[in-house]
């Protein structure tokens, strides 16, 4: 398969044959001066190669002042990932992580923050009419981007481990009909595992223990079929598998919280206990009659907060306790999908589809009480808060 690298060799191979051509003229030019000629010629071609291997990734970064609470918000639309400071209620700036050209987008799809990093998914490169098989990182301080390699089509990138990110690709099928995922190592940026599954991709992957929980969905031509799968990290190897989700259902999300999994499906959201996975209970939410799919859960106060696909403009109160709904925050500018909590600053940050705008929730009064406007036009598809004290 190909990827950007095989782009920066096309244009190297042009690029260096015209630089041989002006040298060979010169070189014949300069006469008693060739060792002065040699060695500026040598430093020019350091510098070209310098600039030659950056090809690709010429991306809008500038340094920035990150704050202790920063927030992070994707828009896939424009190829930025917008910076706030959570604090202060305000934007500190804009990085581009996805390059336009010809009108064509590249396509960013997930990101995480680990270590003041941030880890973007490429699924594809749309600008080269190619495939990807990167995470392309960026250091939001010093505006620096680098690319590391994966798999092909990365599309969600999940936090599994103090160190580890679960990478799911799309369903894309190699010649054995396997679609591939991987388990990456986020200091060594090296893939440390591969997990393959026939006909089938994973929705998401949740760290419980040395266990990582794969939700699996098989998608043969004539049949659908969802499941449960089980990692070890000890091990690296699966432990688990075909472990049974719930009947005709889509699961999208989850979450864990003490000794229960949480996990968004068309429009409710389902209780498994853990370490077992029996599902103990399935929570209606009110007023989704249209079943809109939740897209989001986050934990706080003891309450389950919930996002969905564009359309829905409400976010919805679950008690962990009760596992009841409990309200709903009316929720402009088409809805939310991208929503995350700051502990230090018991405040949720939940981003709208339209609008540009992130609203600011105080999760004591369930309303909203600020509101943080950015210059976007398309829909914040994910958030996440570098949260410190």
């Amino acid at each position: 398969m190909e990827n950007a690298f095989n782009k920066i060799i096309d244009y190297s191979l042009i690029y260096m044959i015209y630089i041989m051509m002006v040298i060979h003229m010169l070189f014949k030019k300069a006469g008693k001066h060739k060792g002065k000629f040699i060695l500026l010629l040598m430093l020019l071609m350091i510098f070209a190669g310098c600039s030659l291997f950056n090809f690709g990734l010429k991306l809008n970064t500038t340094p920035l002042d990150i704050t202790p609470n920063a927030g992070f918000i994707m828009s896939p639309s424009s190829g930025y990932i917008t910076v706030i400071d959570t604090k202060g209620d305000s934007v500190v700036g804009r990085q581009e992580v996805a390059i336009r050209r010809g009108g064509k987008l590249e396509n960013i799809c997930d990101f995480l923050i680990h270590n003041g990093l941030l880890f973007v998914t490429l699924h594809d490169r749309q600008a080269f009419e190619k495939g990807s098989d990167v995470l392309r990182i960026l250091d939001p301080v010093s505006g620096k981007v680098e690319e590391s390699n994966v798999g092909w089509a990365p599309n969600g990138i999940f936090p599994v481990g103090e160190n580890l990110a679960f990478v799911s690709t799309n369903l894309i099928y190699y010649s054995d009909r396997n679609c591939y995922n991987y388990i990456y190592n986020l200091n060594t940026r090296k893939v440390i595992d591969t997990i393959a599954f026939e006909d089938a991709l994973v929705e998401f992957a949740v760290s419980y223990g040395d266990t990582i929980i794969m939700d699996v969905k098989y998608t043969k031509p004539d049949s659908f079929s969802e499941y449960f799968v089980l990692y070890s990290k000890e091990s690296g190897s699966i432990i688990a598998s075909h472990i049974p989700f719930i009947y005709d259902d889509y699961a999208n999300c989850a979450v864990i919280e003490g000794n229960n999994l949480y996990v968004g499906c068309t429009n409710h959201i389902a209780v498994f206990s853990l370490p077992d996975l029996t599902l103990k209970k399935e929570i209606y939410i009110s007023g989704n009659e249209d079943q809109y799919m939740i897209l989001n859960i986050i934990f706080a106060h003891n309450k389950l907060y919930t996002t969905y696909e564009m359309g829905r403009n409400r976010i919805d109160i679950i008690d962990a306790d009760t596992e009841e709904w409990i309200k709903a925050i009316d929720f402009p500018e088409g809805g939310a999908r991208a929503i995350d909590y700051s502990p230090s600053l018991d405040k949720i940050f939940a981003a709208s589809y339209t609008g540009g705008r992130i609203y600011k929730i105080d999760p004591n009064s369930d309303s909203i009480i600020d509101t943080i406007n950015t210059i976007e036009n398309g829909a914040f598809t994910v958030i996440h808060i570098k949260d410190e004290n």
